[in-house]
């Protein structure tokens, strides 16, 4: 009743329950680098866009003839394009980009129908309110009378120039206004904005942009910090709404078009559809654990004894007992404000229900195997309490210790696992020392009573009158069963003769060799796939991606610290113009886009400075810069008789001067790109700077980014790599700012949207070290005590903790596991079970009355080895088989198979190679052994 009210108490800690689901909280700290720099980004330039995407590629790959009907075409274009370069195909995508755009949506959150205009992103907002979409139909302003637009020879009716020659003049210059005197269209977007062919044409080879395969169409959607915000939920309202139209687009369109897509809140979505998909296989695992537990810890030697040696209510107590520990850990860090997350639902009941049935085996096997005097049930339980409990001591508070301390490493998802694993083991072991023992008592004087399990009340007849008969001699209940029979004569006879021994011991040694020259080799990261079912709609969005998508992520290279963009000097540092130093930021990003294949970056970045001086630059016909007589700027597109030109006057190297650089800024962040001023600034930069202002005007520039594109990254090797590479050119640019201005407070560095999630793996494999190695410090430390500073057992239980970790490491490098959190995490918990699979036996070694070291390996497996096996070994296998049908295939390959290497390599190591160590170098107390001697008699007398 005691533990009952404790555990009510620690359990209702779960009201104040939250889990923990951003991935940005999950796999970032808040410490971290890009943690940090992600922060500084939101906070200068806003948060990144959500991104909704559509890759669709036509299933008819013939290329398009493109047949003039005028031998005077400008230029001549009889030839080959791309299977996209049909008109038919784009109206088909200009209908489906139309419909998404003028969707409506209830939105539950603002109460009323949203569209895309509510949500998304206006670069030219407030002057213009159309939202920016990267098509390649916008270069005909997503307009079907522009798509059909011609020019006609009215001498000959022949038709010289249509969609294909002004897709030709806008994929050879974007920043047109004019792409073609006869047409007389611009390449602009209806949105006010350039369209890149490399970021909406796809299956292309080098710049061939009109060979491509596939049209690749984004949607940018305002995002907020706060993901609790407004604006989140409503763009999720709307995201849910374009899934359900791709959906049926896809369903509709499958024999003519292939479509890819998928939306900010895809992965999210397909996530918690995949952890409810298995939620059947989980609980199917782990109740066959439960049933094997239950219905293992009898005896069953007779039929007429059956219902009274049978243990169903002690299993399940000891089940429950399991949960409860759980349940408590949750609700212990619940009320201390630690939230959890789904790994710790998913695997800490996995790791509590080996470390606590392992302790029932043990407890119950040692009291059936009790057959000293007819001593009470009390006296009888208490000593075999005092046998075994020092050995669950040792297991479990090493295992608890080694998580609490695993729980420094700055990893959020490892760091809240090993808090709430670690608290698990503890109470787990408090409870069983406690209530299970008590329990454990009550049964055995039911038993003793001959009443039935779960039935307690009812006393057998059966087993009384066969008593009876059998002149009252009552059939002795203790019974060693026949696993300890299978391993006292069959197995222990096998391994310890003498010619198995060493061929033993050489197996593992040699794997143990094999493992440590494959660990260098395991791969780092978590490829995207892995993480979405086999069946979504994501997994073949990400294959389009790897296959027809010409760019990857935009980066940013942001330079942080005040700088003096009017000084000669820093602009040197930054610009690309002519008579830019070749070691500027934008020129060494400029020259690193010709080998993308080395930086991973395809383009040179955008720059609000050289575009600045451009736009200020003297016009004789229309200059951009100008002013109403009121001061008020001037737009080139409106202007009227009062406005005036800017006259900024320019040094002979053609920069403004001084005291002219910051005057007309705020004038070239309002002005739209058109026809009159290509070059003004508003689409493209007003939210490139964070700009120090004085009486509303701008007098300095406190922080800028620089935007470029990295190049298609295909898998986690390749997002790794592109993060290195960006990393090291800001680390170099950041040098060469401090060289030239000796200022430590100028910095630059690189920002992608997925950097947060992949910084982690510049550090794993040191951070894998450092947190392995921590734990088995602490189990090291924990033994050495409990076992009274037996220097030599305890490091034989490191020994072979450590070659269990490292065959798990040969595992993942053969079964093609690579090392990310997830797996770090089963790595720490695979630690925390070997040491049930050696501790017990070195500690029964170290303790058994037998006189050699073989007799005493022998006698440690056979006593200790048979409940370890039962209470880990087979309780763990059904569970972990039927996570192999599970359909998520992060499950199959991060719990199945590491799961099943930790159960096997554990029972190996622990059944095999230790106890056959132990008979060779086991630790072997002369004092010890009197002590024990002189206990065994004190008990028989």
């Amino acid at each position: 009743m005691l533990s009952f009210v404790v555990c009510i108490a620690l359990s209702c800690g779960v009201l104040f329950f939250q889990v923990t689901t951003d991935p940005v909280e999950l796999w970032s700290s808040p410490q971290s680098t890009a943690r940090q720099q992600k922060a500084f980004f939101d906070k200068n330039f806003g948060p990144f866009y959500r991104t909704e995407q559509v890759i669709i590629i036509p299933r008819n790959q013939t290329h398009y003839i493109h047949e003039p009907e005028s031998p005077y075409f400008d230029p001549p274009v009889h030839r080959a394009f791309g299977p996209v370069i049909n008109k038919k195909f784009l109206q088909k995508v200009l209908n489906l980009q139309t419909n998404i755009t003028n969707m409506k949506v209830w939105s539950k959150a603002k109460k009323r129908d949203i569209s895309l205009t509510d949500i998304c992103f206006k670069p030219l907002s407030p002057s213009y309110s159309t939202c920016a979409v990267q098509s390649p139909l916008g270069y005909f302003q997503s307009n079907t009378s522009t798509l059909n637009k011609v020019a006609i020879d009215f001498d000959f009716g022949l038709t010289y120039a249509d969609f294909v020659t002004h897709l030709i003049a806008c994929t050879k210059n974007p920043l047109s206004v004019n792409s073609d005197i006869n047409l007389k269209l611009s390449c602009f977007s209806e949105w006010g904005g350039p369209i890149y062919p490399w970021v909406v044409f796809g299956g292309y080879s080098g710049k061939e942009y009109l060979n491509a395969t596939a049209i690749v169409l984004t949607f940018l959607v305002n995002n907020d910090a706060n993901r609790e915000s407004e604006q989140v939920r409503m763009a999720m309202e709307w995201e849910e709404a374009f899934l359900n139209v791709m959906h049926k687009f896809k369903n509709e369109s499958h024999e003519e078009l292939d479509v890819r897509y998928s939306s900010e809140r895809s992965i999210q979505d397909e996530l918690e559809r995949e952890s409810n998909s298995d939620v059947v296989t989980i609980l199917g695992s782990y109740l066959l654990m439960f049933a094997y537990v239950t219905l293992t810890l009898g005896q069953y030697k007779s039929c007429r004894r059956l219902l009274v040696n049978v243990k169903i209510t002690l299993g399940l107590v000891g089940v429950v007992i399991v949960l409860v520990a759980v349940f408590c850990s949750l609700g212990v860090w619940s009320y201390l404000g630690f939230p959890a997350t789904l790994i710790i639902i998913e695997v800490v009941p996995f790791l509590v229900l080996a470390v606590g049935v392992d302790n029932i085996f043990i407890l119950v096997h040692t009291l059936q195997r009790d057959f000293v005097g007819a001593d009470s049930v009390e006296a009888k339980v208490a000593r075999v309490v005092g046998r075994v409990g020092p050995s669950m001591l040792l297991s479990s508070l090493s295992e608890s210790v080694a998580f609490f301390f695993g729980a420094f490493t700055p990893m959020p998802a490892v760091r809240v696992f090993a808090l709430y694993a670690g608290m698990a083991v503890l109470l787990d072991f408090l409870l069983q020392i406690s209530c299970f023992v008590a329990v454990l008592s009550l049964d055995a004087k039911r038993q003793a009573a001959k009443r039935m399990d779960i039935l307690c009340c009812c006393a057998s007849k059966k087993v009384e009158k066969a008593e009876k008969a059998a002149n009252n001699k009552p059939e002795k209940t203790e019974s060693k069963g026949l696993l300890f029979q299978f391993f006292k004569r069959f197995l222990s006879t096998f391994i310890f003769n003498r010619w198995v021994r060493p061929i033993i011991i050489s197996i593992f040694v040699g794997w143990a060799c094999v493992c440590l020259a494959c660990v260098h080799n395991i791969r780092v990261g978590l490829d995207q796939e892995l993480s979405m079912p086999e069946d979504s709609y994501v997994t073949s969005y990400f294959d389009g991606i790897k296959k027809y998508l010409s760019v990857g992520p935009p980066v940013y290279f942001v330079v942080s610290g005040p700088m003096d963009f009017a000084n000669p000097v820093h602009q040197n540092l930054i610009c690309s113009r002519a008579g830019c130093p070749q070691k500027s930021m934008l020129n060494q990003l400029s020259q690193l886009a010709e080998a993308p294949n080395y930086s991973h970056i395809v383009s040179p970045p955008s720059s609000w400075l050289d575009d600045y001086v451009d736009w200020l630059e003297p016009s004789e016909t229309s200059p951009c810069c100008s002013y109403h007589k009121s001061g008020s700027f001037c737009p080139a597109s409106n202007r009227t008789a009062d406005c005036t030109p800017c006259g900024v006057n320019f040094t002979t190297d053609g920069w403004p001067v001084q005291g002219e650089f910051f005057r007309y800024l705020d004038f070239f962040l309002k002005d739209n790109p058109g026809v009159a001023c290509p070059k003004g600034g508003h689409a493209a930069y007003a939210a490139a700077l964070n700009r120090e202002k004085r009486q509303s005007r701008t007098v300095g520039v406190s922080a800028s980014h620089y935007m470029t594109y990295h190049s298609v990254l295909r898998n986690g090797d390749d997002f790794i790599n592109a993060y290195k590479m960006a990393v090291k050119i800001s680390d170099d640019i950041t040098s060469h700012f401090k060289d030239t201005t000796g200022r430590d407070d100028l910095k630059v560095f690189p920002y992608s949207v997925f950097y947060v999630f992949y910084e982690q793996y510049l550090t794993i494999v040191t951070d894998t070290a450092i947190n392995l190695g921590v734990c088995l410090a602490a189990i090291g430390l924990v033994t050495l005590m409990l076992l009274g500073f037996d220097f030599f057992a305890t490091f034989i239980i490191l020994l072979t903790i450590g070659l269990i970790l490292l065959s798990m490491l040969g595992l993942m490098f053969f079964w093609n596991i690579s090392l990310n959190a997830v797996s770090l995490v089963n790595l720490v918990m695979a630690l925390g079970i070997s040491v049930e699979f050696c501790s017990h036996l070195v500690r029964a070694f170290t303790v058994s009355a037998e006189r050699t070291r073989l007799e005493k390996a022998r006698d440690c497996f056979v006593h200790m080895g048979s409940s370890v096996f039962s209470g880990i070994t087979l309780t763990k296998l059904g569970g972990i088989i039927i996570l192999g049908f599970a359909k998520s295939q992060l499950f199959r390959v991060f719990y199945f198979r590491m799961y099943l290497g930790i159960v096997l390599f554990g029972a190996l190591h622990g059944l095999l190679f230790l106890p056959v160590l132990l008979s060779y170098i086991g630790p072997v107390s002369k004092h010890r052994q009197i002590v024990r001697k002189v206990a065994i008699l004190m008990e028989n007398i």
